[in-house]
């Protein structure tokens, strides 16, 4: 199995290749990271073009606190204890400081697809045979319905 550490420190080299300023550099950059992490050429061109197209690169440089901000409507926003790629310890603090109305929970045991996880690694997701945790579905109906009948 994967280290899920180097996946970790694979999708952030992505993502920064992602946020380069054209897409020739996004390509030339994702190109770089993938062949270090070893692969057929034809996995490492997919992902690379992956990593420079318009949706990655949009979704690289997109600040939700921003968007957040400007939310006048109640707000449930849900982490996951094991998410490493929108951390809780990082992200809530930002949250609660973009809208302090947002309704923050952390789910205890998900990763970042809430999905019980035993290393949140992004590598794990597909081998889980849970979509998404029941207790998730429960806090977002529940939220739901309180709101709704406030």
């Amino acid at each position: 199995p994967r280290d899920p550490g180097r996946s970790v420190a694979v999708m952030r080299d992505l993502l920064a290749a992602s946020r380069a300023t054209t897409p020739a550099q996004s390509l030339a950059l994702a190109r770089k990271v993938l062949t270090a992490e070893g692969g057929l050429p034809q996995q490492i061109e997919a992902r690379a073009a992956i990593a420079a197209s318009p949706w990655s690169r949009f979704w690289a440089r997109y600040e939700p606190t921003a968007s957040l901000r400007q939310l006048n409507c109640p707000t449930l926003v849900v982490f996951a204890e094991m998410d490493l790629q929108t951390t809780p310890q990082v992200h809530a603090p930002a949250i609660a400081a973009a809208n302090r109305d947002a309704c923050a929970v952390t789910l205890a045991g998900l990763n970042h697809a809430l999905q019980p996880a035993i290393t949140g690694a992004p590598s794990e997701y597909r081998e889980i045979a849970t979509t998404v945790a029941p207790e998730a579905l429960s806090i977002v109906c529940d939220w739901i319905e309180k709101v709704a009948l406030a």
